[in-house]
């Protein structure tokens, strides 16, 4: 991507809508240790997306 340096993360997504139901996709480009990826995704991106669920549960 221009204009990134290699500590740039790039967050995407895509919503899908079918019925009465949404599907989120959300793509996340890093340049980092695989060691950097699994912290971020246990400190990071797990609790983000369990939050997440329980908002949508919780407004069924």
């Amino acid at each position: 991507m221009e204009g990134t340096s290699e500590n740039d993360h790039v967050v995407t997504y895509e919503r899908a809508e079918g019925g009465n139901q949404t599907m989120l996709t959300l793509t996340h480009s890093i340049s980092s240790t695989q060691q950097d990826v699994d912290s971020m995704v246990e400190n990071g991106w797990k609790p983000i997306l369990q939050t997440l669920k329980q908002l949508v549960e919780s407004s069924k």
